[in-house]
């Protein structure tokens, strides 16, 4: 069952099904050995995302030393510009810690007393959902998110916790409020 939300995203529709059928808890130490979301995804950045990127930088290479010597975008195959990755796709800002991997631009967001929404790409933020590319875009669960071990799938009438977090800080509460009153 989808509904239609307007916020200031703009107008969407929900998979009501799909979003309280799962169960997210973003700990990367849950993925330590493991693939992570953070190598399984090629992410389209947009020119506002890239310059969120590039400002945040120097903060990020705190974390991920390793930026200093890599490209942070490439091309994809589509023309598009996407996060680069390296030979194991692991993203450019991706850093490891203690065995899980994790990301630079959250931290140094974190670091800086900022929220991460504001930093990193939208997409990422926004994972273990997903937008489709439809006119009027549906918020779903993004392929391959029960691979994960942060992810769970669920019954239940209203949202897990995580996932009303990320709705609420992508959305806005009123997005998420016609949400909940339609579950």
């Amino acid at each position: 069952m989808h509904i239609e939300i307007t916020g200031f995203a703009g107008t969407l529709r929900a998979d009501l099904k799909a979003l309280r059928g799962i169960a997210h808890i973003c700990d990367p130490v849950l993925c330590a050995g493991q693939t992570s979301c953070c190598a399984c995804y090629e992410v389209v950045v947009s020119d506002a995302e890239q310059s969120a990127a590039v400002g945040w930088l120097g903060d990020a290479m705190r974390f991920a030393s390793r930026l200093r010597h890599s490209e942070v975008f490439e091309e994809s195959s589509d023309g598009e510009t996407v996060l680069a990755a390296d030979e194991n796709g692991l993203c450019a800002f991706a850093y490891r810690s203690k065995g899980a991997v994790w990301c630079s631009l959250h931290a140094a967001a974190l670091k800086r007393g900022y929220d991460p929404v504001r930093v990193k790409p939208f997409s990422c933020y926004l994972w273990p959902l997903a937008l489709s590319e439809d006119d009027i875009p549906v918020l779903a669960v993004q392929d391959g998110a029960f691979d994960f071990p942060c992810n769970r799938r669920r019954r239940g009438k209203g949202l897990h916790a995580g996932i009303e977090d990320i709705i609420r800080r992508c959305f806005g509460e009123p997005s998420l409020e016609q949400i909940r009153l339609a579950l």
